[in-house]
Order: C-alpha cells, then sequence, then structure tokens
C-alpha cells in the first residue's frame, strides 16, 4: 500500500507500457527492414553465385573483422554508459561514452583503409551515382558534426547551470 502512494505522488511521470510497446515497435521495423535486406541478399547470391565467389575472394576479412569488434564493443561501451548513469556514477558514464566516441573514430579510420584499398583495386562504383553518393555523405558529414556542435553547447549550458547551484538550490554567490 505504501509502495502504491509513493508511486502517485512521485514527480517523475513514468509510462512503462508506452515504452515496452515503442521498444517493440522499432524492433519489429527492424526485422522488416533487415529481413528484407537479407532475403534480397540471399536471392542476388543465389541468381549471381559465381560473381559473389569472385568477389569473396577479393575481401579482406581482417579490416571486416575488426570493423565487427569496434562496432560490437562501441555498443557494449554505450549500453554500459547508460547503466552508469541509472547507478548515478557520471564519471563512469562520461568514461564510457568518451570510449564510444574513440571507438567511433578507430571505425572511420578502419574505413578509410577499407575504402582506399577497394578504391586502388578498382572496387568501387563510376560515374553519377558515386557522385551522388559523395554528396549525400558530405551532407551527412556535415550534419552530423553540426549535432556534435549542438550537443557540445548544450553540455557546456548544463554544467554552467549546475555550477552555479549548490546543492540543488540558487547559489547566493552567482
Amino acid at each position: 500500500m505504501d509502495n502504491d502512494i509513493a508511486i502517485e505522488h512521485s514527480p517523475i511521470h513514468r509510462d512503462d507500457t508506452a515504452s515496452k510497446m515503442g521498444m517493440w515497435l522499432f524492433l519489429f521495423t527492424e526485422l522488416i527492414l533487415f529481413g528484407g535486406m537479407f532475403i534480397l541478399y540471399a536471392s542476388y547470391r543465389f541468381m549471381h553465385s559465381d560473381e559473389f565467389k569472385v568477389a569473396a575472394l577479393r575481401l579482406d576479412t581482417t579490416i571486416g573483422t575488426i570493423n565487427t569488434i569496434i562496432l560490437l564493443t562501441s555498443s557494449l561501451t554505450v549500453v554500459l554508459s547508460i547503466a552508469a548513469l541509472q547507478r548515478k556514477h557520471k564519471m563512469l558514464s562520461i568514461y564510457f561514452i568518451n570510449t564510444t566516441i574513440i571507438l567511433g573514430s578507430a571505425f572511420l579510420v578502419n574505413k578509410y583503409f577499407e575504402w582506399a584499398t577497394k578504391i586502388q583495386h578498382g572496387i568501387y562504383q563510376r560515374g553519377p551515382e558515386m557522385a551522388l553518393a559523395m554528396h549525400w555523405m558530405r551532407k551527412g558529414v556535415r550534419q552530423g558534426a553540426a549535432g556534435v556542435r549542438c550537443l557540445r553547447q548544450q553540455a557546456e549550458e548544463h554544467a554552467l547551470k549546475e555550477a552555479l547551484t549548490c546543492s540543488g538550490s540558487p547559489c547566493p554567490f552567482a
């Protein structure tokens, strides 16, 4: 009974049912997207099996393995950062987020070497398709950089607000 009263008077609004429904909806859309991609991949692999065998010989499995390890580890560090925040370990959370940023940078460096090798071997799209892809990649990088600047500015504003408060109440010296 006391537990019900505490929940009723809690200043934090939680809607666990909507959160669960949202997560299931997200997972369902991912299933549709990736299911379609795997079906498309399987059909192309079946229709063009000889070309797939030749292409597989030109792949660098070391770079692919490193990419996979970096991506899985960065996903882990994001989850660990969230878990640290939930346990009120702010510095540990910041450490994990910084580790994620470093791993993201390592991923980009690895992609540079992967693409440089492919371009060196002549494995890339030529013509207007490549120009269009490069346009969207540049646009994505610009938007990502703008997003990072925005997040940094918000973090600085939050840190300033926190610095101007003493134990949750306005600081008399500010």
